[in-house]
């Protein structure tokens, strides 16, 4: 059993109103590196919670985000991605792209 103070931290939060998900290294490291991991596609920043938590158990900090249109930042994704894919997917990518620009800054 680990004490709770070795264990990383699992923290939601809004940045420039991006939802994001990040774990934080449980001991006190030198590294202090930031490593963004974004979801596949259709994914969420929820879902990569155990990838998070193994980059944090080496010290990094680790951050993921809901990509544009993805989670809690969308609705109908499959329906209207596929209904007209290059109309929907590159703004997609293109809006997530800056996305995790706004969030590194």
């Amino acid at each position: 059993m680990t004490n709770s103070e070795d264990s990383p931290r699992f923290v939601s939060r809004y940045v420039d109103h991006i939802p994001v998900c990040y774990v934080v290294p449980a001991a006190d490291v030198a590294n202090k590196q930031l490593v963004v991991w974004i979801p596949p596609f259709s994914g969420t920043k929820e879902a990569m919670r155990r990838y998070l938590e193994e980059l944090a158990a080496v010290g990094f900090t680790a951050l993921s985000f809901d990509p544009w249109q993805h989670g809690e930042c969308g609705n109908e994704l499959w329906q209207r991605v596929f209904s007209n894919f290059r109309r929907y997917k590159w703004p997609i990518l293109g809006q997530t792209t800056l996305d995790s620009h706004r969030i590194i800054d």
